[in-house]
C-alpha cells in the first residue's frame, strides 16, 4: 500500500510501476497506428494511459475490483480504463495536430 497525500492506495510500487510501463507500451501502440505529425505524440497518449488505468483500477468502486490482482492493481479495469482514455486523447491530440487515424495512399 502506499500513502499520498495522506490518502492510502491499494497498489504497491510495483503495481504502479507495471502500470506506468503499460502505459508507455499503450502509447507507442498510438503512436504506430496512423499518421502522425509529431514523434512525441506517444506521450500524451501514455499520460493518459496511466491516468486511465489508475482511475479503473482504484477509484471505481465495486467495478475496480473485476479480474485477477496483482500487487493491488486490478488488470481488466486498468487495461479498460487505459485503452478507453488513451484513445479519446489519442483522438483528440491527431485533430489539432492534423494527423489521421489510418494511413492515406499517396498519389503515384
Amino acid at each position: 500500500m502506499i500513502e499520498l497525500f495522506g490518502a492510502e492506495i491499494g497498489m504497491s510500487w510495483l503495481g504502479l510501476a507495471v502500470l506506468a510501463v503499460g502505459a508507455v507500451v499503450i502509447g507507442v501502440i498510438g503512436q504506430l497506428i496512423g499518421e502522425v505529425k509529431t514523434s512525441f505524440e506517444w506521450l500524451p497518449d501514455a499520460v493518459a494511459a496511466f491516468v486511465g488505468g489508475f482511475v479503473a483500477s482504484e477509484m471505481l468502486g465495486d467495478l475496480s475490483k473485476i479480474g485477477p490482482e496483482w500487487e493491488g492493481m486490478f488488470f481488466v479495469p486498468a487495461l479498460v480504463g487505459a485503452i478507453v482514455l488513451a484513445v479519446v486523447v489519442d483522438l483528440l491530440v491527431r485533430m489539432v495536430t492534423g494527423g489521421t487515424v489510418t494511413h492515406r495512399g499517396h498519389p503515384a
